[in-house]
């Protein structure tokens, strides 16, 4: 091996170190950034481990408070049902009792719930059905009760031909029957005059025996042909007696008797409440049949007049 040969040689082993010198050199430098990048994210990992912890109690708390609050709305709600059903289960219940009643008669009684919602809508067409039918129940009775009024006065009426018994019997029956106990019958008489038959319950000295057409309660009704009420009287001339003295009343329903558009009488019943349109309506309907019996009574007085008169001749 020659000496340029060698220093050749030298060279290039002189070049290698360079070059491995430098690949070590870059390598540490790779080797130093690598392990400050580890490092630094060494470092961050306990930070991030916390907060990833914390994260996870958040999102854990959360959760809870959503379940718990989940529930707690389901209980409620469940509760509420449980209290909307007892509610419902006891209107029916109300209902059903009160439709019960009035199958058995009561149409008075009524359903008090005023609810919005499809009970409330039943008990008000439970309600309605009740009035209807109470409406329809007291007008059958109020028909009965003025058919068998006018059948029962038609019968005190029947055959009697005295006029005087005859008025008794008509005021006594229709004081008593519409519970007013207090009345007055009067007869037309001679001119434009009427003149009291019977009475009821009157004080007989305060009673006017003969009354002028036109004039006090009967002469009114006599003069104008149509059935007189008046209420809240405070200055009647009229007083009632009784045990511990005397009542005034405060309605009078004064209405004409008429037979063939004739005048035959004036009914008056008095008393100290207000007189109902039923009763208003009996006395009306039996003041015709009341004519036909005066007129039955008459024509007999007259018949028997004549018969005296000739068995007289």
């Amino acid at each position: 091996i020659s000496l340029a040969q060698m220093e050749a040689g030298r060279r290039q082993m002189e070049q290698l170190r360079s070059r491995i010198q430098i690949m070590e050199d870059m390598e540490q430098a790779l080797l130093a950034t690598r392990t400050e990048s580890l490092n630094r994210f060494a470092n961050l990992t306990p930070v991030l481990i916390i907060v990833a912890a914390v994260l996870a109690f958040i999102i854990t708390i959360i959760s809870f408070l959503r379940v718990n609050g989940d529930f707690e709305k389901r209980e409620k709600m469940q509760q509420q049902l449980v209290d909307k059903d007892a509610e419902i289960t006891n209107r029916i219940e109300l209902i059903q009792g009160i439709a019960d009643k009035i199958a058995g008669g009561n149409y008075g009684i009524r359903v008090d719930d005023a609810g919005k919602d499809l009970l409330g809508n039943l008990a008000y067409s439970l309600n309605r059905m009740a009035a209807s039918l109470q409406g329809a129940f007291e007008n059958l009775q109020q028909k009965e009760w003025l058919q068998t009024g006018i059948a029962s006065l038609n019968e005190k009426m029947i055959g009697e031909k005295d006029l005087s018994t005859l008025a008794s019997n008509v005021i006594d029956f229709i004081a008593s029957y519409t519970k007013t106990g207090i009345g007055a019958f009067y007869y037309t008489g001679a001119g434009s005059n009427l003149q009291f038959a019977a009475g009821v319950a009157l004080d007989t000295q305060s009673i006017p025996q003969q009354v002028t057409i036109g004039e006090g309660l009967a002469g009114q009704a006599a003069k104008s042909g149509k059935p007189q009420l008046f209420e809240n009287l405070t200055d009647e001339a009229v007083s009632v007696s009784i045990a511990g003295g005397k009542l005034k009343p405060t309605s009078v329903l004064a209405v004409p008797v008429y037979y063939e558009r004739i005048l035959k009488a004036v009914i008056e019943i008095h008393s100290v409440q207000e007189i109902s349109p039923v009763v208003q309506e009996f006395v009306k309907n039996a003041a015709y049949n009341i004519g036909l019996a005066i007129h039955s009574a008459r024509d007999h007085q007259r018949l028997q007049a004549l018969l005296e008169e000739t068995q007289a001749q």
